[in-house]
């Protein structure tokens, strides 16, 4: 039995010819000097006596009939090639139904263009658009106009990412409009970077829009959230980028069911910790500062006090739907662009603008301990400091002692002042203030002030800013600094040692107290025992400071914290650093929240050393 073509081998037959009658008709075989009637198959045929004439002629029926009868009319390439191209109508169709008559007196060359029938060109053009094929290769596109000879191309584009903001719709404002001074000023006065254009989108399409026109005209892009980096980045960290400011974005709707909030890239801290609590009595864990955005806070970390129990305002990420840099929108979770979604956690600047967060939320302890703890003259006894600091740092990797629930940080500036505050989360205040605190200070000078007291969550969160508001305005709160901030990460493998401690104390209580200008140091306990901070693998996300016990934060700034900046400012605050990783074996490493300004990239990589 002979085998019979398959479905797919007659649609390659077909459309093969199909392709073959196309170049045909532009370049008919019967023009070519190569010529040979006699080989011809397709149109012509040999009788028995070696006599060639044309199909479909007279003599070609006269012949068939001879045989029995005319064959049946098979369906001609064109009806066939048309049967198995998707979404072809019935006009189409007709059209490809409609062949011409080949004339016998068409095999002469009479020096005339053969004329081709109006509807040859519309189904040329269709199967140029279905096919892409090789007839097409090279030859003109009816109506199409080459890149050459279309005049209009250049004229067309927008000749400045101005234009082409305007062309896509996208609004913006620019060095004269009446509200740029307001939003182009940094939050950190001491680093200005003036940007190009201020784009303000309302709908994903123009963030879009802004990242391609941008693109176009080769402009670094950077978003902005709330606008609190200390480098200025939000700004571009440079002159002459496109700020693109999510201001717009700063919905916020938590599913009932999952506990999952829906947040605008814009929002605020503030006002996000207010929206998920009223939406079912829901938490976040995230910093104190309530005019800090959501954007640049929670990719690139996000510590705060409910960290040890919850893990970072990072880890709380669930998905995100962030426009890509060739300006596509994608939603990234760990199963769908799982790569995107790694970026995006600890490395967004890099990879694109997230328009919305998806957060996972966390029922709302319904008590919190407030603790806070001040110590007068600790720094006239540097040696006591230290050996107390050894101890909490002993207690802090204890599991029998310390878990979750547990965070605080010291506090240290130029005033002389010292104190231990925190909270204890779904904690019994009597056992805490009668065991647990007493515990935590073992060995640190008398206390000339302790507080001690219960509150809700919403309570605890405005006692961390000293029962100031939560809810920030719309564009802000309108505080500025000039300052200068740096970081240290200490690693759980490699704790403290007495030599670390005593160098840092002794700076702090000796040219610490002697500095021009304003600083303040805060310890906090990122790692130790129960914390959920150093749970998740350091490779699950971009971020990878997941060995980290204790999280150092220097500032330092100008007395009126406006302009003008001291550069001796940066010098001591650098030396403040220097006391404890100075000639210290410990791998040290950076947050990204308190980002340097003045490392390079490779500073940066050898933890600021």
């Amino acid at each position: 039995m002979s085998s019979q073509p398959n479905t797919t081998e007659k649609i390659k037959e077909f459309a093969s010819n199909a392709t073959n009658t196309l170049a045909d008709t532009i370049s008919p075989p019967h023009k070519r000097p190569s010529y040979d009637a006699s080989k011809d198959e397709t149109n012509f045929e040999k009788d028995d006596h070696g006599n060639v004439y044309r199909k479909g002629d007279y003599k070609h029926q006269l012949s068939e009939a001879a045989k029995g009868g005319p064959i049946p009319q098979e369906a001609s390439y064109m009806e066939k090639v048309s049967s198995y191209i998707p979404s072809v109508n019935s006009l189409q169709q007709s059209m490809f139904q409609k062949e011409p008559q080949v004339n016998a007196k068409d095999t002469k060359d009479d020096g005339r263009a053969p004329v081709r029938p109006d509807h040859d060109v519309q189904v040329e053009q269709f199967l140029r658009d279905q096919y892409h094929s090789r007839s097409g290769e090279g030859m003109p596109n009816p109506g199409k106009k080459t890149r050459d000879s279309d005049s209009d191309s250049d004229s067309s584009k927008p000749k400045t990412i101005l234009d082409c903001l305007t062309k896509a719709n996208v609004p913006y404002v620019v060095s004269t409009s009446t509200n740029w001074t307001t939003l182009v000023t940094p939050y950190n006065l001491r680093l200005f970077w003036e940007p190009v254009a201020i784009s303000l989108p309302v709908t994903e399409q123009h963030i879009s829009d802004s990242i391609t026109c941008a693109s176009q005209y080769k402009i670094k892009v950077q978003a902005k959230s709330g606008g609190h980096s200390y480098a200025s980045y939000s700004n571009g960290g440079q002159n002459g980028s496109l700020i693109v400011n999510l201001q717009t974005f700063q919905s916020v709707s938590v599913d009932a069911k999952s506990g999952i909030a829906k947040v605008g890239g814009g929002t605020r801290i503030g006002n996000l910790a207010i929206q998920v609590f009223a939406q079912g009595n829901r938490a976040l864990p995230h910093g104190t500062g309530p005019a800090v955005g959501v954007g640049g806070h929670f990719t690139h970390g996000g510590y705060g006090y409910s960290s040890r129990l919850w893990g970072l305002a990072l880890d709380s990420i669930v998905a995100l739907d962030v426009i890509l840099a060739d300006g596509s929108k994608v939603h990234a979770t760990s199963t769908s662009h799982p790569d995107i979604f790694y970026a995006m956690r600890g490395a967004a600047d890099s990879f694109g603008i997230v328009s919305y967060f998806y957060l996972q939320t966390e029922p709302a302890p319904d008590q919190i301990i407030n603790w806070a703890v001040y110590i007068s003259n600790a720094l006239n006894d540097t040696a006591t400091l230290t050996s107390a600091f050894l101890n909490l740092q002993s207690l802090s990797l204890d599991s029998t002692f310390m878990n979750g629930n547990i965070s605080f940080g010291i506090y240290v500036d130029n005033n002389a002042s010292f104190s231990i505050s925190g909270w204890c989360i779904s904690c019994d205040i009597n056992q805490f203030e009668n065991t647990t605190l007493p515990t935590l200070l073992t060995g640190f000078p008398p206390a000339i002030y302790t507080s001690v007291t219960s509150l809700g969550w919403i309570e605890s969160l405005e006692n961390l800013i000293s029962g100031g508001p939560l809810p920030v305005p719309y564009g802000g709160d309108g505080v500025h600094d000039t300052f200068y901030g740096k970081s240290t990460m200490t690693q759980t493998a490699q704790p403290l040692t007495k030599v670390q401690l005593d160098s840092f104390w002794n700076f702090v209580a000796t040219q610490g107290l002697k500095a021009a200008a304003p600083w303040f140091t805060i310890i906090n306990l990122y790692g130790g025992a129960g914390s959920q901070i150093n749970v998740p693998d350091p490779d699950d996300s971009a971020y990878s400071d997941r060995d980290v016990l204790w999280g150092f934060q220097y500032y330092s700034h100008t007395a009126s914290h406006s302009l003008p900046y001291d550069p001796d400012i940066t010098a001591f605050t650098d030396a403040l650093k220097n006391s404890i990783t100075a000639n210290a074996t410990n791998d040290f490493s950076l947050y990204l929240n308190y980002v340097d300004s003045d490392l390079t990239p490779t500073q940066a990589l050898l933890g600021g050393l």
